[in-house]
């Protein structure tokens, strides 16, 4: 077994949850248009974004050429599907997709505690198909509601 199926295999033991996707992805702090490469990823319950400081053999597959290590703790947000409130797309133009950044970015809104809720800006790479996947997951959820 290679290092990166142990790394998926002990996440799933811990989190108890299935993994149905994931990709790398952007974790755009206070609008920072280069933001923080991590892994997002879409499990049976939740959606979540991870950056493990570290983890050069993982990260270094998917951090961009030039791009720098953080000297940030890890990150885990965790959306679960029972608690998200919205997903929205930002629509790019062609200056957009010339010039802008490598994924289209969008913004989810979850409850948050009890009375909180968070909103967090990410791009994410949509060859994995967690945008889609993730719509589909609210839509379902909605129409259960």
């Amino acid at each position: 077994m290679n290092e990166a199926e142990r790394f998926w295999n002990a996440f799933e033991a811990e989190t108890g949850e299935k993994v149905l996707a994931r990709s790398i992805g952007i974790w755009h702090e206070g609008g920072d248009p280069k933001g923080l490469w991590g892994i997002a990823i879409l499990t049976d319950a939740a959606f979540r974004f991870k950056y493990i400081p570290g983890q050069s053999l993982i990260l270094g597959l998917i951090r961009p050429p030039g791009a720098k290590e953080s000297e940030r703790e890890e990150i885990d947000f965790i959306a679960p599907f029972g608690r998200i409130l919205e997903l929205k797309g930002e629509k790019r133009g062609f200056l957009d997709r010339l010039f802008g950044g490598p994924f289209r970015r969008v913004e989810l809104s979850w409850r948050e505690g009890e009375a909180g809720i968070r909103t967090e800006s990410f791009s994410i790479d949509p060859s994995g198909g967690i945008p889609d996947r993730l719509r589909l997951a609210i839509s379902d959820r909605a129409e259960g509601d």
